[in-house]
């Protein structure tokens, strides 16, 4: 065995990959988002013991070259960006466990469906704030996997 498989075997290489989908990718405050995702093994048999959901958001915000916050508006307004950083605030706006306690045989997969409500004042995906619902798989002795499926709410 070389060092790189040495390697990916000690990260979990050969484990379990995520794959998702959400029933709808736009969906209104509020409401329901439904969507499942699929756990699939590797080379090696795994176990997978859950999965945990989350509704990440993300706001964009500017500052200037001082460190000054830059109002979204004034910094939309301006011809030249170039002199104005961008950042990212990301914030978990909602976060839930579901018990998966599943064996999978090498190469084999299990499907789990999950759900939750949208808050009723969630604000609208917009240029400057945007959302992904963030899939982890708890499996032992394995970097905890993961995938991310976009979501829009209206």
């Amino acid at each position: 065995m070389g060092f790189s498989d040495k390697l990916r075997d000690a990260l979990g290489g050969h484990g379990v990959r995520l794959s998702g989908a959400l029933d709808e990718d736009t969906v209104p405050a509020g409401k329901t988002v439904r969507g499942t995702v699929e756990a699939r093994a590797g080379e090696q048999p795994a176990r997978v013991e859950a999965i945990t959901v989350r509704l990440i958001r993300a706001r964009r915000r500017w500052t200037g070259p001082d460190g000054a916050a830059v109002p979204e508006e004034d910094a939309l307004a301006l011809i030249d960006h170039s002199h104005l950083s961008v950042h990212w605030d990301q914030e978990v706006v909602f976060e839930a466990r579901v018990p998966v306690g599943e064996d999978l045989a090498s190469g084999a997969a299990t499907t789990v469906p999950f759900e939750f409500a949208l808050s009723t004042d969630a604000e609208p995906t917009a240029p400057n704030r945007v959302y992904t619902v963030n899939v982890q798989a708890d499996v032992p002795g394995q970097i905890d996997p993961t995938t991310n499926l976009r979501l829009s709410v209206t």
